[in-house]
């Protein structure tokens, strides 16, 4: 069991750690892309626009967050709560589906940026499902 918590709190740290890196990632796209370049986007609406992304992202980085907090949590001090199990494999049918546009486009030849993303979904989606097969193991307290 304690090969098992050991693993659930690196797996805990990873999904903390693509957070992050989600939210880097936004704040950095937001501070370089220019909204309005090219159109009538007024200042306001383009100031709207980052507010609305930086609030969908904070909703979306929530389950994840939650995920990381409690897996820390529970391999410290394992109880029978599964509800982060069940976020977890929320998340981890969210990383699967993600694989689909950038498959798509890595058959298509649509660009290299698919590769990275290709990878960095299945990584993802990777230490979702560690995650899942270790907290179950906690959880029965193998």
């Amino acid at each position: 069991m304690e090969h098992s918590r050991k693993q659930l709190k690196i797996s805990s740290y990873l999904v903390l750690l693509f957070a992050v890196i989600s939210l880097i990632e936004v704040i950095a796209a937001l501070i370089l892309e220019d909204f309005g370049a090219g159109g009538e986007a007024t200042a306001n609406v383009v100031m709207i626009t980052k507010i609305i992304i930086m609030a969908v992202t904070a909703i979306f980085l929530i389950p994840q967050v939650y995920v990381g907090v409690k897996g820390l949590k529970i391999a410290n001090n394992p109880n029978s709560s599964k509800t982060h199990i069940t976020w977890a494999t929320v998340l981890f049918v969210f990383s699967v589906v993600s694989l689909i546009a950038p498959i798509m486009g890595f058959i298509n030849k649509s660009g290299s940026d698919n590769v990275r993303t290709l990878f960095g979904l299945l990584l993802e989606a990777t230490i979702y499902l560690e995650y899942i097969i270790e907290a179950k193991k906690v959880a029965e307290g193998k």
